[in-house]
């Protein structure tokens, strides 16, 4: 049986890979416009963008192994909030970041939960 704080953790999990995959999606999109207005930087919004959809796709893969409990997923997860926590302080520093506070309570509570993964 699921414990309903782990199907709470990949749930969001889920949800927040969805929602980076869509950041890629869309920097897809904007990179044609990037390649019209200033061509120079059409390889760099290119590769952000194949990233943001990668790490995105990766997440919801997590997530949906959390969902059966896997130890896998867990350890994608781990890595994956762990990734997500350094590009947040490397792009913002320590300042006040909605984002990092959620990653940082979500990689607590995996870390919490870990004894339900086999």
């Amino acid at each position: 049986m699921r414990p309903i704080g782990v199907a709470i953790l990949a749930i969001l999990i889920i949800l927040f890979g969805l929602l980076v995959a869509l950041v890629g999606i869309l920097a897809l999109v904007g990179t044609f416009f990037v390649a019209v207005v200033a061509p120079e930087f059409t390889s760099i919004a290119l590769v952000a963008a194949l990233i943001f959809l990668i790490l995105g796709s990766i997440t919801i893969v997590s997530g949906i192994g959390l969902w059966q409990l896997r130890m896998w997923a867990w350890v994608l997860a781990f890595i994956v909030l762990i990734l997500h926590i350094i590009g947040q302080l490397l792009a913002f520093g320590i300042t006040f970041n909605i984002v990092l506070i959620i990653d940082v309570i979500l990689l607590i509570y995996l870390l919490l939960v870990r004894n339900h993964f086999y």
